[in-house]
């Protein structure tokens, strides 16, 4: 995703009715393919490998730039 493409996803996940959402922060070699399964959906935040501590504070600066997206708050300049 891009950031407004993000922004749509969150936004149309949560009009579709359901009301909660879990996200789960990979390991550096990623999920084995039977955890994978498990999963309704997969994003990536990069094709990069990120120290957990470094991918966490990227994920909620997204988090955070999708929700301003959707709320029209000056944060996100497109």
């Amino acid at each position: 995703f891009n950031s407004s493409g993000f922004s749509s996803w969150i936004s149309n996940f949560f009009q579709s009715g359901k009301n909660k959402i879990t996200f789960y922060l990979g390991p550096p070699e990623g999920f084995s393919p039977k955890t994978l399964s498990k999963f309704n959906e997969i994003i990536s935040l990069s094709l990069f490998t990120l120290n957990h501590q470094l991918a966490l504070l990227v994920f909620c600066e997204q988090i955070y730039r999708a929700l301003s997206i959707q709320y029209g708050e000056p944060y996100h300049k497109p």
